[in-house]
């Protein structure tokens, strides 16, 4: 899959290195106007997402994802993130997805 933006970046991925649900517009505007769409990192498989609040962008790169990342904070040290150190919202949200059907399914027995 080969995604283009209106500036011209694009984003390659192959189907084993992706989980899509979809691109969702957001029903929100930007400053000149434009549809806003969201992309959620979760489904971006061996890449690296950097988010840009200051200056309002985001970016992606291919990356290892069991290597360790370097951050250089603002007053100039550098620190080594490792990838256990990272949380993991897949996991969260696994643990919720198994959390609500354990609990339908006990309504459910219940109700029966």
């Amino acid at each position: 899959m080969i995604r283009e933006t209106k500036a011209g970046i694009t984003l390659k991925s192959t189907p084993d290195n992706m989980w899509c649900t979809g691109f969702q517009n957001s029903a929100l505007q930007s400053k000149d106007g434009q549809d806003m769409i969201l992309l959620g990192d979760l489904v971006l498989s061996n890449k690296l997402v950097i988010y840009d609040l200051e200056n309002q962008v985001i970016g992606w790169t291919d990356y290892n994802c069991s290597s360790s990342i370097k951050i250089q904070g603002k007053s100039g040290a550098v620190y080594s993130v490792d990838a256990h150190d990272v949380s993991s919202a897949v996991r969260s949200i696994i643990g919720r997805l198994l959390a609500f059907l354990m609990t339908t399914y006990l309504l459910f027995s219940l109700f029966q």
